[in-house]
């Protein structure tokens, strides 16, 4: 779909191709919301009438006469929908205040239309509801009227057309299985020193299979190695298993919990909280700080209190990048890593185009869960100035663009200081191992997904 110009997006989406409209409106999104943020003021605002916009064109491009001009159509829509939010005397009603159509169109993961074919399920309801309801919603959503100007036209009080247009939500909803109940961003919170947490305190059984297909690409909107999506309401957790027993060690919640912005970077706040095997749960000492552009996801900060001092560092910082940094969302293998006879791997063309991370299409089983997943090597210095120190990652990210297994990979002779002060080597999983340019890693620990099993 990257490759099609915005004329052909425009027709396969009237053709009900929820792919190319997803397409689309990533390359349109940021100028609407522009547009709106600066015609209304209010972020709380502009962002109901954007979710309005691509509601609005999403169900009406079948109507556009000329794709060619889709752009400045979707410009027009948003205008018209600032227009109708100002014009009014009093904030209406909103169709979508409870946020529950906004499922419709999940701008970055389009979930909800993978799960549905929302065009012609959108124009079938409305043609099966009560012909004063249909008319309502017609109005109001494909003719961009008001509540006001819609009472006027029928003739009506607006509480009926309120009354109406709610009516034609409910039937909307239970059309697509939309849930009526009003969603609420839930804090995780968890008491110091308790030992709950839902992941099971022995890794099941992994196997990893090569599937001998062409691998796909993916578009992923993780902060990779810690499985969060730098969006408003987005949670996650994974697990840490180490050998050589596989026992639990450590598990990690992260919460998407406001707006930041860090030296005039817009962003996220994100709360990290541990759990470790030996005490439960501990007290949150640290946040980061990331957002998510059309082509990267980025980190922008890590803030952490170490013995009562808060400690943040930014991307302004020296060596920020190296540690924390960005990366692409687009994630495909374009050969860097070759196969050898002797289940090797060869650097084709090397640490100077180290985005080509790809390494091949695998299927991860996690005890009875089954994933195929793009293999990703992080490997972005050159293997022979790869000290005791230095490690590596081996992510299986699925279709959709969510990582389901990180394994880690270190040197052989790795140390680390334990928790009495004392350095000692790392405990490896000896019997896997990567080998890149004839330079041996073994395999150190794994961190697993909550979504590999299945919550």
């Amino acid at each position: 779909m990257e490759n099609f110009d915005n004329a052909t997006l425009a027709r396969l989406s009237a053709l009900g191709s929820e792919c190319a409209f997803g397409e689309l409106i990533r390359r349109h999104e940021r100028q609407l919301a522009a547009l709106i943020q600066y015609q209304l003021g209010n972020r709380d605002d502009a962002e109901d009438v954007l979710q309005e916009t691509l509601m609005q064109a999403w169900v009406g491009i079948r109507h556009l006469r000329e794709p060619k001009t889709v752009g400045r159509w979707l410009l027009r829509i948003a205008r018209n929908r600032c227009y109708d939010f100002l014009k009014s005397a009093q904030r209406r009603d909103q169709p979508m205040e409870d946020g529950e159509l906004t499922q419709f169109i999940d701008r970055f993961g389009h979930r909800q239309f993978r799960r549905t074919h929302l065009f012609n399920d959108a124009v079938a309801a409305l043609e099966e509801i009560p012909n004063t309801e249909r008319k309502a919603a017609q109005l109001f959503y494909l003719e961009g009227f008001t509540i006001a100007e819609i009472a006027a036209r029928s003739r009506c009080a607006e509480g009926t057309v309120k009354r109406r247009l709610f009516q034609a939500r409910a039937r909307l909803r239970q059309s697509f299985g939309v849930s009526n109940k009003r969603r609420k961003i839930q804090m995780q919170t968890h008491k110091p020193r308790t030992k709950k947490q839902p992941f099971p305190v022995r890794r099941p059984e992994v196997v990893i299979t090569q599937i001998n297909t062409e691998p796909f690409s993916v578009d992923c909107p993780e902060l990779r190695c810690w499985f969060i999506v730098p969006k408003i309401g987005e949670r996650s957790l994974y697990a840490n298993y180490d050998p050589m027993d596989w026992k639990l060690t450590e598990v990690y919640e992260l919460q998407v919990v406001r707006q930041s912005r860090v030296h005039d970077m817009d962003g996220v706040e994100i709360d990290v909280h541990l759990w470790i095997s030996q005490t439960g749960w501990m007290p949150s000492t640290w946040q980061m700080y990331g957002r998510l552009a059309e082509e990267r996801v980025e980190y922008l900060a890590v803030s952490q209190l170490s013995d009562g001092t808060r400690i943040l560092y930014t991307f302004l910082d020296k060596d920020f990048d190296f540690d924390w940094g960005g990366m692409p969302r687009r994630l495909e293998d374009k050969g860097r890593f070759e196969s050898q006879a002797d289940g090797s791997l060869k650097q084709v063309h090397g640490v100077d185009n180290v985005e080509a991370s790809g390494a091949g299409l695998f299927s991860v089983a996690v005890g009875e869960r089954r994933f195929s997943c793009l293999r990703i090597i992080e490997l972005d210095v050159p293997v022979e100035k790869i000290g005791r120190d230095f490690s590596i990652t081996e992510s299986y990210i699925t279709e959709v663009g969510r990582t389901v297994l990180v394994r880690h990979f270190c040197h052989p002779e790795r140390t680390m200081y334990n928790d009495q002060g004392i350095c000692e080597r790392v405990i490896l999983d000896k019997d896997v191992q990567i080998v890149v340019d004839g330079v041996t890693f073994v395999h150190w620990y794994d961190s697993i997904s909550n979504l590999a099993f299945g919550f």
